[in-house]
Parts: C-alpha cells; sequence; structure tokens
C-alpha cells in the first residue's frame, strides 16, 4: 500500500516535471522568437533608414539644382545650363556679371567619417573653377542638411579663393544676398532719379 501510494505520488510529480519543463520551453521558445523578431525589426528599420537617407543622398543633386532654378525664377537671377568656361559645374548663376558656382556635394556611403576629408579634396580640386576668367572666387558647396552636424569646417581658405560649405536650406539668403551686392554695384551707375 505505502509502495503503491509512493508510485502514485512519483508518478504524478514526474507528470507535473514534464509538464513545468514543457511550459517552461514554450516561454523560452516563445521569448527567444520575440527577440529574433525584435532584432529583425530594428535591423529592418535600420536597413530602411540607411536605404532612405542613400536615396536622400542620391537625389540632393537634381534637388539642389531644382531649388536653385526656383530661387532664380523668383529672384530674376540668371542660371546657366551650359558655362562659357572649362568643366562643368552643377549650378551656376551670373550675378554682376561673374559666374558663381554652387556644387552639390553628398556622402558615397553611409560611412560620414570621410566626409570632410571628401570636401576638402574637392575644395582644393574646385581651383579649375576658381581660375576660370569671369569666375566669382567664392565657390559654394551644397551639401544635405543632415551631414553638417559631422563637418567641423565650413569655409576652405585656399589663397586665391575660397569655398564655402553650406545646406540646401540656405540657398536662397545667400542667393539674395549676392544679388543685394549687384545692386550696390550698380547704384553709382545710377542718376539720383533712377537711384529713387
Amino acid at each position: 500500500e505505502e509502495n503503491t501510494r509512493l508510485t502514485t505520488t512519483e508518478e504524478s510529480r514526474r507528470i507535473k516535471h514534464d509538464k513545468d519543463v514543457a511550459t517552461l520551453n514554450s516561454v523560452s521558445d516563445r521569448i527567444e522568437k520575440d527577440r529574433k523578431a525584435e532584432v529583425e525589426a530594428m535591423a529592418n528599420e535600420q536597413f530602411e533608414k540607411l536605404k532612405n537617407q542613400k536615396e536622400t543622398w542620391s537625389k540632393h543633386q537634381t534637388n539642389v539644382r531644382s531649388n536653385i532654378k526656383t530661387i532664380c525664377q523668383k529672384h530674376i537671377v540668371e542660371f546657366l545650363d551650359k558655362v562659357p568656361f572649362k568643366g562643368e559645374p552643377d549650378n551656376t548663376l551670373k550675378i554682376c556679371g561673374e559666374f558663381v558656382i554652387f556644387d552639390a556635394k553628398s556622402p558615397a556611403g553611409d560611412d560620414l567619417t570621410n566626409f570632410p576629408n571628401y570636401l576638402k579634396d574637392q575644395a582644393e580640386r574646385a581651383k579649375k573653377y576658381a581660375k576660370q576668367e569671369d569666375v566669382k572666387k567664392d565657390i559654394f558647396f551644397v551639401v544635405p542638411c543632415n551631414t553638417l552636424e559631422t563637418l567641423n569646417q565650413y569655409v576652405f581658405n585656399l589663397g586665391d579663393y575660397d569655398v564655402y560649405v553650406i545646406s540646401v536650406d540656405s540657398l536662397e539668403q545667400i542667393v539674395l544676398s549676392l544679388k543685394k551686392i549687384e545692386s550696390y554695384e550698380f547704384a553709382e551707375n545710377l542718376s539720383p532719379e533712377e537711384r529713387e
């Protein structure tokens, strides 16, 4: 009788143990699946962010050109599709009889650590434009807004010309300030009545 009771108790303990182990395995599997899904979701989110960032950067040149053309139309500034000098800058405006260059620059990949060095190298190469006749010695590199935080230098003084790193958001203010200079330069040629 004692033996039967112990055997029954042992059997029910073993059944309970097996149930508990099965439940524990089930919970463990569920936690593992949830964790995998969470890691996968984070990876997908990072991938989408990177994809969107690369897409933004690849569209940057088109976006800059479109913005500059719109600003030129709005404020009556001459935009040149073809330049009368050697080279093919992205965007060229004619203000005060000078050609003002706005070159769109964006990172090649997702690693922004090399972007400042890339800009410095491009600034040195911009000499090909600066040495041309009637090209303004201030050249502007237009970069995506989300790259500005990685930069620590926004002006490259390269002797006979300067390169300024600006964002797309500042284009209109810069074009307007350059156009304002144009009005000052021609003011001396106007009669007092015309100045009024």
